[in-house]
């Protein structure tokens, strides 16, 4: 199932995952580029910018829902 999602542009290869000494760990493939926080800090986003990136997670979402995969947050 997990395997699928790599067939989407916008959804990263996951590796691995685990929890050590208490905190949780993800390796995934590498993209090169600036991540969220830094274009996030860089300060407001364009309103076509925004929603591009909204529009482009939201299809990841869709993508990863349709092939069984859920997003649990753990708190």
């Amino acid at each position: 199932m997990l395997a699928q999602l790599d067939e989407h542009e916008n959804i990263v290869t996951v590796f691995d995952r685990d929890t050590t000494n208490g905190v949780m760990w993800i390796a995934m493939r590498y993209i090169a580029g600036v991540d969220c926080d830094k274009t996030v800090s860089a300060g407001p986003l364009s309103p076509d910018r925004a929603v591009r990136i909204i529009a482009d997670v939201a299809d990841a979402l869709e993508f990863a829902h349709r092939h069984g995969v859920v997003h649990l947050v753990e708190r």
